[in-house]
């Protein structure tokens, strides 16, 4: 293999496909968490009204909602970081 002067090659210098220059997250570990808790309720919702209803639309709605407030009551319980 041949050594290019610049580094290009060279996954020891920081710039390959798995190096982030920053080291920051893409997310907060605030922002993960609520929307794990987003996705995990609004998706139990959705499947209760499923069960409850077996309209597939009015499940959908309903777990879109409740995902949405649920991200949004827990931007305001947690605080902005």
């Amino acid at each position: 293999m041949s050594t290019n002067t610049h580094g290009a090659n060279n996954p020891s210098n920081g710039n390959g496909p798995n190096s982030n220059a920053n080291d920051e997250p893409l997310f907060s570990l605030r922002t993960a968490l609520l929307l794990l808790a987003a996705i995990v309720i609004g998706s139990v919702i959705g499947l209760l009204t499923y069960a409850a209803s077996q309209n597939v639309p009015t499940a959908v709605i309903a777990g879109i909602g409740v995902a949405g407030a649920t991200l949004y009551g827990g931007h305001s319980l947690l605080g902005h970081g």
